[in-house]
């Protein structure tokens, strides 16, 4: 038996060392290239027509290699590569590129954009081109794209494209992945798509960096998010976004379009002059998105995430700074997971409706915090677990039907002429969780059949921001206390702690304003003081008039 066992792992060793004798070695050389068997050579030419492994080295300044076999590994072990009169490096079928630790190799495609076309790339594939090793390698398309092929693997190595067209450039069947990340690094700069995917694209592991001139991740059909690192820089990041929106701001200091129509405005006007408004370009868009994990950091003059259907985000990380929309879906966005910061941006999250529930969200924008609108109206869901802070110019929650809070914590912040910490063309459903909300505006109308009491405040004058605001029970106890981060004139209030017929105090800046006894589904602070004109609009608009707060906010 022991006799066996020692002769089947002779024979293994055997079958190992002829696999690795096997490999074939290609030196590239201006005076010559030097190859094996499988090998043809026709002066700058140089075809590998047979299965089996190849090792390159050397440098060759002008002349081209093409995979005509099946089953080719390249192992580009440092190996320079460049040709000024087609591509490099071409393959009929799938490429295998293994980079071995230690090697810093080339292909560069150095035709001038007159001689080049829109299908032009530094390397060009048929069917799958799969990276692997922890060597690197460096990809030129001078004019072209920096590679071209149905679809593209990284499961190691770090490749590093420079391209005056994509950077990669990938068409698959619908609904194959043509894009998968798994491991290694993938860097782009381009003055197209980082990466152009015409299927599917999955983000498994490893480190994908893009900085574009156009769009920077654009997929044709779903992006998996599971995993790995991704930084992308879009159209020059979000301080190059289109003036047109700001031209207005800039002549007014407001834009009345907004001041008119409100935030969703934005969305089919056209700019000065009756000339589209030209839109920036995202960072990462596609058909549809799904994220479970993973981190990424996006900027961008136009979306940070955008999907022209449905969006879910379950777990990972996402950092946005963009000159348009955050996060935008054309479907409904739901975040049930995860963290999000967008630091800039005219809409924070945008869909046809929109849900938050377990995720830590941090918007800070020109326009609406968060949005839902669409054809049937869009409705905006705050559930247990969320964690919503914004500090708007425009409106905090803007929907196009209703609103419900239904748990967690939302804070927000508007400081805009017209923007509303809450507006919604139906009503709101206060059923859980705490809001505290402080802008210049407070035309949300309050569900009668609301499971928590809510409590508003109305001061005749501004009050500054950081201006510290404590609600007390008639226990002395403190149910609200915060600090609002714009100046503000209204308050709106909730939480589980608001006991109906139990009487509330205000107190901004340790001073007394206003008390209120809890009264039905809202409740307005009173105090010395009234607003006529405050009464008056109420009137107007049907509803029961409400006492503003007057004295002792012009100290403030």
């Amino acid at each position: 038996m022991k006799k066996h066992l020692a002769a089947l792992c002779a024979l293994c060793l055997l079958l190992w060392g002829g696999a690795a004798l096997a490999e074939t070695e290609i030196i590239l050389s201006d005076a010559g290239v030097t190859a094996g068997a499988g090998v043809e050579i026709d002066g700058e030419r140089i075809a590998i027509v047979e299965s089996g492994s190849y090792r390159l080295t050397g440098t060759m300044t002008e002349g081209s290699l093409s995979v005509e076999a099946e089953d080719v590994e390249l192992i580009w072990d440092g190996a320079q590569l460049a040709c000024s009169t087609t591509a490099p490096l071409t393959a009929r079928g799938d490429l295998r590129l293994t980079l071995p630790a230690g090697g810093s190799g080339t292909v560069s495609d150095l035709r001038r954009a007159e001689n080049a076309d829109d299908e032009d790339a530094a390397i060009v594939a048929g069917g799958e081109i799969a990276v692997s090793g922890e060597g690197t390698l460096a990809v030129v398309g001078q004019a072209g794209h920096g590679l071209r092929a149905a679809a593209l693997r990284i499961e190691g190595g770090d490749l590093s494209i420079l391209a005056g067209g994509d950077g990669a450039h990938l068409e698959a069947e619908e609904g194959e992945a043509c894009f998968t990340l798994a491991g290694g690094q993938l860097t782009a700069n381009a003055d197209g798509h980082g990466v152009y995917a015409g299927g599917d694209a999955r983000i498994e592991g490893g480190d994908l960096r893009l900085e574009t001139e156009s769009d920077g991740l654009y997929v044709e059909g779903t992006l998996f998010l599971s995993d790995g690192a991704m930084e992308v820089s879009a159209g020059g990041g979000a301080g190059t976004a289109s003036p047109t929106a700001s031209y207005f701001d800039d002549f007014f200091g407001y834009d009345p379009f907004e001041f008119f129509f409100g935030d969703g405005f934005y969305g089919g006007y056209e700019g000065y002059g009756d000339a589209p408004a030209a839109r920036g370009h995202d960072a990462v868009s596609a058909a549809e998105i799904r994220m479970e994990g993973g981190s990424l950091v996006l900027d961008a003059s136009g979306d940070g995430l955008r999907a022209d259907g449905a969006m879910t985000m379950t777990g990972g990380a996402l950092s946005v700074a963009c000159g348009e929309d955050g996060l935008r879906a054309g479907g409904d966005l739901n975040v049930s997971g995860g963290v999000i910061w967008v630091d800039e941006c005219e809409i924070g999250l945008a869909g046809a409706g929109v849900a938050v529930e377990n995720a830590e969200v941090s918007i800070v924008s020109a326009g609406a915090g968060v949005q839902a609108l669409s054809e049937r109206g869009g409705d905006v869901h705050v559930l247990e677990g969320a964690k919503l802070a914004i500090t708007s110019e425009g409106d905090g929650i803007s929907a196009g039907a209703d609103v419900y809070l239904a748990g967690g914590e939302t804070n927000l912040w508007c400081s805009g002429r017209s923007g509303a910490p809450l507006n919604a063309a139906g009503e709101v459903f206060a059923d859980g969780g705490t809001l505290i909300a402080a802008g210049r505006d407070d035309n949300a109308a309050i569900a009668e059949d609301s499971a928590q009491n809510v409590l508003r405040a109305r001061f005749n004058g501004t009050l500054r921001e950081g201006a510290r605001v404590v609600v007390e029970n008639e226990s002395g106890e403190s149910v609200f206390s915060f600090a609002p981060e714009n100046d503000f004139s209204r308050l709106l209030l909730t939480s589980p702690a608001l006991q109906q017929g139990e009487t509330y105090t205000l107190y901004v800046e340790g001073e007394a304003l206003g008390i209120a006894t809890v009264d039905g589904a809202e409740t307005y602070f009173r105090g010395d003081f009234t607003d006529e004109r405050d009464e008056q609009r109420d009137e107007d608009n049907g509803r029961e008039a409400q006492p503003s707060m007057e004295s002792g906010a012009e100290r403030i």
